[in-house]
């Protein structure tokens, strides 16, 4: 999100939407100097979406419900609206950002551990599961048809190929920019060889 808006705010009229007011902002200074950036607060107006308190720190579908209602009103203020966290459906036409392979909850039970407390039992296939989940699909008006019609983008190859076999959409790969300062070093004095930075995570296994 934070590498987008500064990718853009010199070239074109860039707002953030958030639901994150209730919990004190977004703050971009903090965001900036966490994540390398230099978002223009003066340039990146914020806009907040409120959010029933009961869904503030709980009923995560239910939240998300509530945030993609509210984008779906922001829709005729903006020429383009820009998912960076996963898939929506807005009723128009958008770009949405895949690079969490648990989008569906056949993935999420599929790739993630249950936890070890009592949450491992609200989160398995169950009628209350089930109907929790549909019951937020419906409050966000939310249809399969809407979000293919989005431009999808995913941080790599494998995401593509679950994407695409698992929503059964066309997905164009945009890794993910790298910001650093690199020495320029001569391709005959470098090490034959690559450094990997990241993490283990079983749903890559």
């Amino acid at each position: 999100m934070e590498e987008a808006a500064e990718a853009l705010q010199d070239d074109y009229r860039v707002s953030l939407v958030t639901n994150c007011k209730e919990s004190g902002g977004i703050g971009l200074s903090a965001l900036n100097r966490f994540c390398g950036t230099n978002v223009d607060e003066a340039k990146v107006p914020i806009v907040y979406i409120p959010m029933p308190t009961i869904f503030r720190n709980r009923f995560a579908a239910f939240r998300g419900s509530f945030f993609a209602r509210g984008c779906r009103r922001l829709t005729t203020e903006f020429d383009l609206m820009f998912m960076s966290y996963g898939m929506m459906d807005l009723g128009v036409r958008g770009i949405q950002f895949m690079h969490d392979p648990g989008f569906t909850p056949e993935l999420l039970r599929q790739l993630t551990p249950f936890p070890h407390d009592l949450r491992r039992f609200f989160y398995q296939n169950s009628p209350f599961r089930n109907g929790y989940l549909w019951s937020a699909r419906k409050l966000a008006r939310f249809s399969p048809e809407g979000m293919r019609r989005n431009l999808t983008l995913v941080n790599s190859a494998w995401t593509g190929n679950i994407v695409e076999k698992t929503l059964g959409v066309e997905t164009t790969l945009v890794y993910p920019p790298v910001r650093c300062t690199f020495p320029a070093v001569p391709w005959s004095c470098r090490d034959n060889g690559f450094v990997c930075i990241g993490r283990w995570s079983r749903e890559k296994c």
